[in-house]
């Protein structure tokens, strides 16, 4: 319990019993193929059904939740994480193998404040082909990629976590990340290699 933790990955679930080994097991992958230490913070919001049995069972670290904004569900996560570095994924999601250390390289290189990753699909259908259309063009446009956000505890920090917000938290987020990375001298990112 007292191992030095590199990155913390917190993962806010409400009644995600279908979707959160599948992305603890992802995490787990990518914590594989990166050579510090990682942990999984699970915030279980409001949570009536088996999300938390089933993160306890597959070595998450639990936090309880009760807000009711995902920001503040995020937030409580970043507050009680021991990494250097916070990555953040929602629970029906997964990472690639090599997210954690593409993640941790770009912030160690001291070139960006952080960023976001590329989002790809599991499955297309007509309207999830035009959705993912236009997340690329929006995240090409702004250049501020989400899906997974990764930046220094420090940053988020001084940033007061993510924007307390009830939509478009991410967005509003990534907004603050890249301002307060150009004060830095420092740029907001996307991963290349991985999504």
């Amino acid at each position: 319990m007292n191992k030095k933790i590199h990155v913390s990955v917190i993962v806010p679930a409400h009644n995600e019993e279908k979707y959160v080994k599948r992305c603890i097991d992802s995490i787990k992958e990518s914590a594989s193929a990166f050579k510090g230490n990682v942990e999984i913070i699970v915030v279980c919001n409001c949570c009536t059904d088996a999300t938390e049995q089933i993160a306890l069972e597959n070595g998450a670290r639990v936090v309880r939740n009760v807000d009711r904004c995902i920001a503040k569900v995020r937030n409580a996560g970043i507050e009680v994480a021991r990494g250097q570095v916070i990555m953040t994924i929602d629970c029906d999601n997964r990472m690639t193998k090599g997210t954690i250390a593409e993640a941790y390289s770009l912030l160690r290189s001291g070139k960006y404040i952080g960023g976001g990753a590329p989002i790809r699909f599991e499955r297309y259908s007509f309207p999830l082909w035009c959705n993912d259309l236009m997340c690329r063009i929006g995240f090409g446009v702004t250049g501020l990629h989400s899906g997974i956000f990764w930046a220094k505890k420090s940053t988020f920090q001084a940033i007061g976590g993510f924007v307390e917000k009830k939509a478009m938290e991410d967005v509003a987020t990534a907004k603050v990340l890249k301002k307060y990375g150009k004060e830095q001298g420092k740029e907001y990112t996307t991963l290349q290699k991985n999504y």
